[in-house]
């Protein structure tokens, strides 16, 4: 576990109706740096969603499906991989993906 030591300034009034509702005990601080970091992750997948949604992928037909399962059963769909790039994986065709 790492220790940290942090110092914050509020004003008076807010500092003590903190303090009596234990808000600055290590246990609450401990469940609210939790709860920022997950409302951030959920911040972020939200972009990607709204990032997708703004363009989303061709649909793909029923060969192409099946030239997917038969490449990844040879090897990974991953970049630098012996896969031709598709319209469903444009970043191993070298195109940068849109910026989070």
């Amino acid at each position: 576990m790492t220790r940290l030591n942090v110092e914050i300034v509020l004003p008076d009034a807010l500092a003590e109706q903190a303090r009596d509702a234990g808000l600055l005990e290590p246990r609450a601080v401990e469940e609210m740096v939790r709860q920022a970091l997950l409302a951030r992750r959920v911040e972020k997948l939200t972009e990607a969603r709204q990032v997708l949604a703004g363009a989303p992928l061709p649909p793909m037909t029923a060969e192409e499906i099946q030239a997917e399962i038969d490449a990844y059963s040879v090897g990974s769909p991953s970049c630098g991989s012996s896969l031709t790039p598709t319209p469903h994986f444009p970043a191993c065709s070298g195109e940068a993906l849109p910026a989070s």
